[in-house]
């Protein structure tokens, strides 16, 4: 592994070679054990050898105390060197001693509203040490352990199964750290014997039952929109915050399986070789056959079957979560390993989107219930839409941690901000219809008409045709020199923090993101007044609201922000502590960990199976087999008729 290369080098190095160690960070075990360190209080290395994790440690948690027991004195004194030369006073080392046990005993002592992480690498001469962790583990509560086995002992399965299988017997949940694979794998008493086997390494993470906590999330879509951000936050806190062990299915490879990967979570991809997302519904506008959705509930299916859902049973987690109601594959994997499964709905689906789905959205809104052991929706609106009959021990509201924006200053930005004195105003979202741009350019047309020096940024990706039209308002409105398009930008909080006033202008929302970042960023919102923005901003308090489409009423609440530079700052202050204390990781990643860890402690109860999907993957292999002639026609090598691409024998043949 890539670690050795320092781990046995006795050198020394400064700060700029240290940041050498980012590329080691790559490692799969390493993301990992590097982002459980965040929730930690105290660590302790009783194998440091070089100083790795040590020194890993020490340098991105500056809080962290951080205790290496080294038997070797020069590897000792290589790392007190490098402690001293890195400037890391959060790192003591020691040789080991008769005091190994009173030093431990202490800090385990301490944890009582703390936690401590452990480091052992197991070999054949750290028996006592071995002994002395497995006491540890016993008799303290939070107490984490990451054990790594020898190469020299990996082909001896005795002397490895017998300290994992006491560490199971002390009360813990353990998973295998797979860098071959860059996956988790459970480990348990009916499985180990077959999981042990001689391989380049081992790294074991053992967590007290009581607090141990393994999930697999499905998600939507590859990229880094508003629900996915949700389910990415999520995931970030649950192993940062709570240890979780977290494993995420995606539609193929992009930015969120990338930035899922750095904070430590194992990914699977579940279409990587299709077009499509896997999505039960079609956008607005596409025209699809009966026939047509039958073949691509098939073929996803399928391709659930083949690409994660072995790697899924190897993780074995205790709990299933669905991101968005577009997908039905989470609980469908849920019922095959009769797992519990939770559903977190993020978007109205007809009626902001337009989205066509493959059956009666009211039929897939009721199996959303019954397939799932708990339902969360992200705001009071949706859930009163969607689930209007619902109890609230089946569907309740999650309201979502949103972090605060970093705004790192860009030159450039001045560019949509040229007029001198100006109000500055701007509009984040996608570009398209239903984000209403076209109220803001309007109401911007009779500020200007006013008298008002005011200039207006739009920025997000565009739905080609809606630009054009907006850029010709702008054009027909005299507004050239008042109205900047910015386009789609990866951080927009450097603009956003240049603009006094924020304008939210959808016609539905089932939450809104948006309105939050500006909240934080102590702007002031003009806001449409429905769905899920009309819910968590303040009329008159945090920001002013206006009709959806009413460009008019727009005009007059921005008018009065301009006249009142005060109230401007007034409000944004206000929203900055409402989105805090709102939007907090106690009302969102710590109630999802307590009741995540309930739900996995009562099993699966009454869920139900996903009929919909079923019933359409019976309807494909029924059409497919009564089609006239069709054995006759598609010869086994030529390509299926359910359109995945593949050959006949590889795909619908092999139902035959």
């Amino acid at each position: 592994m890539m670690r050795t290369l320092i781990d046995n080098r006795l050198s020394y190095f400064d700060k700029k070679d240290y940041e050498k160690f980012n590329v080691l960070c790559n490692v799969f075990s390493t993301r990992f054990i590097k982002n459980i360190l965040a929730s930690i209080d105290f660590y302790i290395d009783l194998s440091p050898e070089g100083g790795f994790y040590v020194l890993l440690a020490g340098y991105y948690y500056p809080d962290l105390t951080v205790v290496a027991i080294e038997a070797d004195d020069v590897y000792a004194q290589l790392l007190r060197d490098n402690v001293k030369n890195l400037g890391l006073e959060n790192i003591t080392v020691q040789l080991e001693s008769d005091r190994l046990e009173e030093v431990t005993t202490a800090i385990c002592s301490k944890t009582h509203n703390n936690s401590l992480l452990i480091r052992l690498v197991l070999d054949e001469d750290n028996a006592e040490e071995i002994k002395f962790v497995i006491k540890i583990l016993r008799k303290f509560e939070k107490v984490k352990l990451i054990l790594e086995i020898n190469q020299s002992l990996l082909g001896k399965k005795t002397a490895n199964l017998k300290i994992v299988e006491e560490i199971i017997n002390s009360g813990y949940a353990i998973w295998i750290l797979d860098d071959q694979s860059n996956q988790f794998l459970r480990v348990t008493s009916e499985n180990i014997k077959k999981l042990i086997e001689p391989v380049s390494s081992y790294i074991f993470y053992c967590v007290k039952n009581s607090y141990a906590l393994s999930m697999c999330f499905f998600s939507h879509s590859p990229v880094l929109g508003g629900s996915e951000k949700m389910m990415f936050e999520l995931v970030d806190s649950l192993i940062k915050d709570y240890g979780v062990v977290c494993t995420v299915v995606v539609p193929r490879e992009g930015y969120q399986s990338e930035a899922l990967k750095e904070i430590g979570a194992a990914t699977l991809c579940a279409f990587p070789n299709f077009a499509e997302y896997g999505w039960w519904c079609d956008g607005p506008g596409n025209e699809i056959s009966h026939r047509d959705i039958q073949m691509k509930a098939l073929r996803f299916s399928q391709a659930i079957e083949n690409n994660v859902l072995g790697n899924i049973r190897k993780f074995d987690p205790d709990v299933i979560w669905t991101q968005t109601l577009v997908i039905p594959w989470g609980a469908q994997v849920a019922e095959k390993l009769n797992k519990p499964h939770i559903w977190y709905v993020t978007e109205f689906g007809e009626l902001d989107f337009g989205f066509k789905f493959f059956s009666p959205l009211m039929n897939l809104l009721e199996e959303i219930q019954s397939t799932s052991n708990h339902v969360y929706t992200c705001s009071q609106t949706l859930k009163d839409t969607l689930f209007p009959a619902s109890e609230r021990e089946k569907v309740s509201v999650l309201y979502c941690c949103i972090p605060m924006p970093l705004v790192s200053p860009k030159q450039g930005n001045e560019q949509y901000f040229s007029k001198k004195d100006s109000v500055k105003i701007g509009i984040f979202s996608q570009i398209r219809p239903t984000k209403g741009q076209e109220d803001a350019v309007l109401a911007l047309a009779q500020c200007v008409r006013s008298g008002f020096n005011v200039e207006l940024v739009i920025a997000g990706g565009a739905d080609e045709l809606y630009i054009k039209y907006l850029m010709a308002l702008v054009k027909d409105n005299c507004l050239d020199e008042n109205v900047k398009f910015a386009g789609y930008r990866d951080n927009p909080f450097d603009l956003m923090s240049l603009c006094d006033i924020i304008i939210m202008a959808s016609r539905l929302e089932a939450f809104g993101r948006v309105g939050v970042e500006a909240m934080l960023l102590s702007k002031p919102v003009v806001f449409a007044n429905t769905g899920g923005i009309s819910e968590y901003q303040l009329d008159g308090e945090t920001g002013l609201s206006y009709s959806p489409g009413d460009s008019t009423g727009l005009a007059r609440q921005l008018m009065h922000l301009m006249n009142e530079p005060a109230l401007r700052d007034k409000m944004g202050i206000a929203g900055k502590l409402h989105a805090l204390n709102l939007f907090s990781k106690k009302n969102f990643s710590e109630r999802v960990y307590f009741d995540a860890k309930k739900i996995a402690g009562d099993g699966r109860g009454s869920c139900m199976t996903s009929k919909s999907i079923e019933e359409l993957i019976k309807g494909a292999i029924e059409t497919l087999r009564n089609e006239r002639n069709y054995r006759k026609i598609i010869g086994r090598n030529e390509v299926c008729p359910c359109n995945s691409g593949k050959k006949y024998k590889y795909c619908c043949g092999i139902l035959t």
